[in-house]
This record gives C-alpha cells, structure tokens and sequence, in this order.
C-alpha cells in the first residue's frame, strides 16, 4: 500500500472513531426516579401531586413502571418497547392518568437523549406527543421534556434518582 492510501485509510479510520464513540455514548437510565414536584413546569395541565418511575434499560429494550397520583387517582401502569423506534401497539390502551389512554408507543435514542413517540387518546380525540429523557452530567437528575408532535411544549418534568431500589426515595 502506497504512503499516501495507507495516510487515506488512516485518515478515514480516524475521522470514524467520534462518531463512533458518540453513537456508544448512551446513558444509563435504569433506577428508580423521583418526580420533583416543585422543580417540574407543567404548563397549562394540572401534574401529579405525586410520582415514582422505574425504569430498566437495556441495549434493546426499554421497560417502564410509573405510580403516579393526580389529584386524588393513583395510575399505575408498564410499558415494554423495543429501542428500534418501531411503534408498538398498547393491547387495550394503558391510562397514563385521568385523561389520556396510551394506544401505541415507540422508543430510540438521539444521541444521548431518549425518545419516546406516543400517541394517546384523549377527552378531545387523538393526539400525539413525543417525551425527551436527558440525564444530567452528575447522574442525578433525569429531565423529560413533553411536546406536542410538533415541537410545541407541554411540560417539563424533573426526577431525582432514588438511592435504593426499593422503599423511599428520599
């Protein structure tokens, strides 16, 4: 191999190595998280007054516990997706509170962020809307960011990663 296709082929193998590492570089999510209600934007909508979320991620799949309380109803409810970004049908519907019916989800990564595409019904009929999970820097805290499927804001919700898996968290 000639000096200047071996400087090629290096010069490709190199420029490959931060795509590559960045396409790695997926947080860990699993735990249990949380929410922190003062800390959370919930825009026009009324929040729960309380909510805990285990998540367990793996490189393929994506499963999810919530128990949240919206004023004076518990929902408890498991989701189970692929991380393929293909939508996933939800067999009878899962409440994810008072208002609105999951009937089918998806789940992939962008990066370093998760995403989760969900399409609901509602009161006022369907609607879609897509969840943003981003852990900060330290691990701690997990953000999610609610939008319609066009990118208008909905909420923000923000989690505290309980120390022990199970009991309390704080």
């Amino acid at each position: 191999m000639s000096g200047a296709l071996r400087l090629a082929a290096l010069s490709c193998a190199l420029a490959a190595l931060p795509c590559a590492a960045l396409a790695q570089a997926k947080p860990d999510l699993s735990g249990r998280w949380q929410l922190d209600v003062a800390a959370s934007d919930y825009g026009q909508n009324p929040g729960p007054r309380q909510e805990t979320d285990t998540i367990d991620l793996t490189e393929t799949q994506l499963r999810l516990h919530v128990a949240s309380t919206t004023r004076d109803i518990t929902e408890t409810y498991d989701l189970s997706l692929p991380l393929d970004g293909r939508m996933v049908t939800v067999d009878g519907g899962v409440h994810v509170d008072p208002a609105r019916i999951l009937t089918a989800a998806s789940a992939r990564w962008d990066g370093p962020v998760l995403v989760l595409h969900q399409r609901l019904a509602t009161d006022s009929g369907p609607f879609e809307a897509v969840s943003r999970y981003a852990l900060s820097s330290d691990g701690t805290t997990l953000s999610v960011q609610l939008a319609t499927a066009d990118g208008r804001p909905i909420r923000v919700l923000v989690y505290d990663r309980c120390a022990a898996p199970s009991g309390p968290c704080r």
